[in-house]
């Protein structure tokens, strides 16, 4: 069952940028569960991910996905702050940049 929060997307205190025009295909693993979602949007602290999965508030989530301009690939654990019909709001807490060497 999906919660229906009131988010007030005005108090966001970092800048996101819309990925919703590209379609990128997000990679999600939670315990004992693997999809695939869709990145919305993205800030230093946070992403919003299209999906139908429901994911419990307060839940770990690792997540990967490729940026089809440039390349780079990433990756990023979180905990999910916020879910609604059209998808999960994760609190980013670390995320991982794949460096070769």
């Amino acid at each position: 069952m999906r919660t229906h929060l009131r988010f007030d997307y005005d108090k966001r205190k970092d800048t996101r940028k819309s990925f919703s025009d590209r379609r990128i295909p997000v990679q999600c693993e939670t315990v004992g569960h693997h999809f695939t979602a869709i990145l919305n949007n993205v800030s230093s602290s946070g992403v919003f991910i299209e999906t139908d999965q429901v994911v419990g508030m307060g839940q770990e989530i690792a997540m990967g996905w490729d940026f089809p301009d440039s390349g780079n690939s990433v990756m990023a654990t979180g905990e999910v702050v916020r879910s609604e019909a059209a998808g999960l709001g994760i609190c980013i807490k670390i995320f991982f940049n794949n460096c070769s060497s």
